[in-house]
């Protein structure tokens, strides 16, 4: 252990000192000042001396190796392991509201000792020193607590990136912690030392390796509870449990004919505008994680138009695991297990027209991916050099929570999971427009996205960074506070009319 030395429901955002009615969402986090994803540096490089890093007291001996076998951004993330005492000194950061945040990752194997995630607000090589933040993961009792002030003790969650936020008020000289969306600790930020952000120091105390990736200092906006609407998306399976998805943003048609020399019209389908940055998201469910199994869907996109880097995401369903169906910069289907290869079709579908795709997948060591393009076999490429298995997220169709791909500009349709592989003849089926009389595989899909309705209802979404979420059925109140919200806050088919607030 570290030691100091809707129409028919109106609902309103009350910020503090501000009412904002109707549907205008507030600011939220501006841009980070300072960053650290690891991307930049080799797998298996040590970061002490690159990046401003360095070890503790400038020891060689404190650093921390750069690391690929976890990344909550693909592809590396920094393992804080044994002697690990890593550091990053700031300089200017002594007034306004701060944010502070991080990923990390804890494996279900560590099991005995403590590390710690701290931040300071004094720190030079050989001292003086002095503490803010020390954030204590007791392995052994599976908890976490906040050792510089009082704190609430939370549940370590394991084998998942999880996020840490620190919000720091230099001018109140306060800070609120928070894990996993859950607040644990509020306190002073500075008892001694200097009023200012030092430091973060990744200390190992001998256990590990525990990972973190995207780490950031950002400032705080003023305005910080943030409302969206959405729509709810059907699940069209026959039968087993429905997973409907939620539409943010993209627009339904109710039939869309390609330009091809044979026409192909499709009934019901979803627009997607690059620009708006329109996704649907189905919650996650096992029922998806079959280590056998396929994707399949409808695309008509004329290429790449927004953002990002490469490749328009058309579905991920991968985070530190798992696999994304990208539509390449250059027209063809690229999917990319786990971050360890670059696959790709042969045939473009960026021309406009309407294209079948079939993503037929085996998740164990030596095995493959094939692909088929409008009902024929394109592409076969080795699933992985391991087995690996899908995320526990949310799938994401039109638009990646990663920043680096790019958004989807197109129509997508009958967009379809199935939890055992397809042969080719039933994939020819499906090109070929068999009847949901004859559904192809009924009783084997996780979940299907034919769009022949409109998305329907509808769901309130409101986001914050700190602070204790209230309501009230006016604006004069009373107002109490929402038992066991937790940002991101849910309001599924909201009636009536709701006013909401922080108190900080």
């Amino acid at each position: 252990m570290k030691t100091s030395a809707a129409a028919t429901h109106g609902y309103g955002l009350l910020l503090p000192g501000i009412v904002i009615a109707g549907w205008l969402m507030a600011a939220g986090t501006a841009d980070a000042q300072w960053s650290e994803n690891f991307d930049t540096y080799a797998a298996g490089s040590q970061v002490a001396g690159q990046g401003e890093w360095q070890g503790w007291d400038g020891a060689a001996a404190a650093g921390a190796l750069v690391s690929s076998a976890q990344a909550f951004s693909s592809p590396r993330s920094i393992a804080i392991t044994g002697g690990s005492d890593l550091v990053h000194r700031y300089s200017g950061y002594t007034s306004g509201r701060w944010v502070f945040s991080t990923r990390q990752y804890i494996p279900s194997s560590l099991t005995s000792g403590t590390s710690y995630f701290i931040l300071l607000n004094t720190y030079n090589n050989g001292g003086p020193y002095n503490w803010s933040i020390q954030t204590a993961f007791d392995l052994s009792a599976g908890t976490l607590l906040e050792e510089q002030g009082t704190s609430q003790v939370r549940p370590i969650v394991r084998n998942q990136w999880v996020e840490l936020k620190y919000y720091i008020d230099l001018t109140a000289n306060t800070v609120s912690c928070y894990y996993n969306g859950a607040f644990f600790s509020s306190h002073r930020w500075q008892n001694a030392g200097a009023n200012a952000i030092g430091a973060v120091d990744l200390f190992a105390n001998n256990v590990g390796p525990v990972y973190y990736d995207d780490i950031s200092l950002a400032p705080l906006a003023d305005l910080n509870l943030t409302l969206e609407t959405q729509t709810l998306v059907e699940d069209s399976k026959p039968s087993g449990t429905p997973h409907g998805g939620f539409n943010r943003g993209a627009a339904w048609l109710a039939s869309s004919t390609d330009t091809n020399t044979a026409p192909v019209t499709r009934q019901g389908v979803m627009q997607f505008t690059s620009t708006e940055r329109d996704q649907i998201v189905v919650p996650w469910d096992a029922d998806f994680n079959t280590t056998q199994g396929a994707v399949t869907f409808w695309i008509r996109s004329a290429g790449i138009t927004y953002g990002g880097n490469e490749g328009a995401m058309i579905i991920d369903h991968r985070h530190s695991m798992g696999d994304v169906i990208v539509q390449d910069d250059t027209g063809v289907i690229f999917w990319q297990p786990n971050g360890l290869y670059n696959a790709h079709s042969t045939r473009t579908v960026s021309d406009g027209n309407w294209h079948h795709v079939a993503y037929i997948f085996n998740q164990a060591q030596g095995a493959t991916v094939s692909v088929y393009i409008d009902g024929t076999l394109d592409t076969v490429a080795p699933a992985n050099r391991d087995a690996w298995t899908w995320s526990e997220r949310q799938i994401e169709i039109g638009l990646s929570w990663d920043p680096w791909w790019r958004v989807f500009n197109g129509e997508l349709d009958d967009i379809r999971f199935y939890k055992r592989q397809l042969s080719p003849s039933e994939i020819l089926l499906i090109y070929g427009g068999e009847s949901d009389s004859t559904l192809v595989g009924a009783s084997d899909l996780a979940g299907r996205y034919n769009f022949d309705r409109p998305p329907t209802g509808m769901r309130l979404v409101l986001t914050w960074p700190f602070g204790a979420l209230e309501s009230a059925p006016g604006i004069a109140g009373p107002w109490s506070t929402v038992t066991g919200a937790v940002s991101p806050y849910q309001v599924p088919d909201p009636t009536g009319n709701t006013f909401y607030r922080l108190r900080l």
